[in-house]
């Protein structure tokens, strides 16, 4: 189930990159978000922190729309059919390689099972409940990693969207 979430995640980002609407890169991140969130809910065993996150995100996303779209150009999307399929293909592709070329560390990447013993912080009758959950331990590391991840993309991609020559910066 984690494998199919970096997956969806890892296709989104290589959709984002080939396009050029903000209202669309908009719903893309919405997507991203969402599974984004739904991944750090499977792999925190708590839906609290998810939540939260998804809340921060859909607000983060909210302004960066607003902002973008009143300064971009207001064209039609047109969506090409054949281009996304080869799109698609050429990323399907290229995780088939990655999968099969590079298994073992691709296995060891993933390996995101949770076993009993690692649940002890998550007890109620653990005599330091205060501490139920650290955003910098072993167990969250790799969900830190993905939110500084996710955040670069972002900056990125409204660095993308943002260029002076291609459409109507509002002067005054």
């Amino acid at each position: 189930m984690i494998k199919l979430f970096i997956f969806l995640l890892m296709t989104i980002m290589i959709l984002i990159l080939q396009i050029n609407q903000p209202l669309i890169i908009t719903i893309f991140m919405v997507f991203m978000n969402l599974i984004l969130t739904m991944l750090m809910g499977i792999m925190n065993s708590s839906l609290w922190f998810s939540y939260i996150m998804f809340l921060i995100f859909i607000s983060g996303l909210l302004i960066l729309f607003i902002y973008i779209s009143s300064l971009a150009s207001n064209k039609t999307y047109q969506f090409k059919l054949n281009y996304f399929f080869i799109n698609m293909l050429i990323i399907i592709m290229f995780f088939m390689i990655l999968i099969f070329m590079n298994k073992s560390n691709f296995n060891y990447l993933f390996n995101l099972e949770i076993t009993p013993m690692n649940l002890n912080m998550f007890n109620l009758n653990y005599e330091n409940n205060l501490n139920l959950n650290k955003i910098f331990n072993k167990m969250s590391m790799i969900i830190t990693i993905l939110l500084m991840n996710y955040l670069l993309y972002t900056m990125i991609i409204s660095i993308k969207i943002i260029n002076i020559n291609k459409g109507p910066m509002r002067m005054k």
